[in-house]
């Protein structure tokens, strides 16, 4: 769950109140809104509506509250200022799940509504809308206009922006992980050991394929990459690219495509441990990973040493 959804499960009436204590200023991701009637029947709050998801969905996503009046002042932007509940409640769900497959061209399938209730049958709504990747989305009811978020407002796009969004593709979203195998056992003059593989994948969790997947990585002692690859046999994931300096390159060429959901086993880690004695280290690996269209970057990952033993606790070999 990204934060943004989590904000929108969570929102509470006592923290919209918070918000008017503070003065919580209008930004990015968040914008109030008054309503000039129950229902959405004015022409006004029905073109707000279509101004804002289209805005958030065609920029980083946000939440619109409804019921809250956000004014300026001479020190700073627009920040709630008071709290004006909508009343009937019981019909402003439906009707905001109504006029949201009327808002957009094309329909934004992830924009979702909840209602925050007061003491009587009044109340506020909150809106979510995810940034989103099968854009630009029109404002409809009436607007017939393109707009995205910039700061604490909608702006109407211009026609650059527009053409961008349509030549975009969904990006993929590149993550490295680290899995560990049992990979058998051997006993010396009564000393077994455990030897296990752990092998280093990479995951697209986005909604694009990557093309042209790459990895370097390196190793932190006391372990090394293992020559036996990620199946024992030598393979890797991905073609070796050359190493140096104990980082070890992989990449592939742009026939190679990750789709989304999809993962791949890159490499392998191998070592063990004496049962009864284990001498288990964290393991630790820098990284970059990119692939085509996609900037570089990278990080450290760290399998530690309870995990790697809990994994391998049921193990056994012999």
């Amino acid at each position: 769950m990204s934060d943004l959804e989590a904000r929108f499960s969570s929102l509470t009436l006592a923290d919209l109140e918070r918000y008017i204590e503070v003065g919580q200023e209008e930004n990015l991701h968040l914008e109030f809104k008054t309503l000039n009637g129950p229902g959405f029947r004015s022409q006004d709050d029905r073109r707000n509506l279509a101004r804002a998801l289209s805005g958030f969905a065609n920029s980083d996503g946000g939440l619109v509250v409804w019921g809250v009046l956000a004014q300026k002042s001479a020190e700073s932007p627009d920040c709630a200022r008071e709290l004006r509940p909508v009343p009937d409640t019981a019909s402003l769900l439906p009707r905001l799940n109504e006029l949201t497959s009327d808002s957009l061209s094309p329909v934004h399938g992830g924009v979702q509504h909840r209602v925050i209730h007061t003491n009587d049958k009044s109340g506020f709504a909150v809106s979510l809308v995810p940034a989103s990747d099968s854009g630009p989305h029109m404002a409809k009811l009436g607007v017939d206009q393109y707009f995205k978020r910039s700061g604490d407002s909608f702006v109407k796009m211009e026609h650059f922006d527009i053409a961008d969004m349509f030549g975009r593709r969904p990006p993929p979203e590149l993550s490295l992980r680290l899995t560990v195998k049992g990979d058998g056992g051997r006993s010396i003059a009564g000393v077994k050991s455990i030897k296990f593989r752990v092998v280093g994948v990479i995951q697209n969790s986005g909604r694009g394929s990557a093309v042209a997947p790459y990895l370097s990585v390196k190793v932190h002692k006391p372990y090394a990459m293992s020559q036996y690859g990620v199946d024992g046999n030598g393979s890797t994931g991905l073609p070796r690219v050359g190493s140096s300096d104990s980082t070890y390159r992989f990449g592939a060429s742009a026939s190679v495509m990750l789709h989304p959901g999809t993962a791949i086993e890159v490499f392998g880690i191998q070592s063990e441990y004496e049962i009864g004695h284990p001498d288990i280290k964290d393991l630790v690996i820098d990284y970059k990973m990119n692939a085509s269209d996609i900037p570089l970057q990278g990080g450290r990952v760290t399998l530690a040493a309870d995990e790697i033993a809990a994994t391998l606790r049921d193990y056994s070999p012999f």
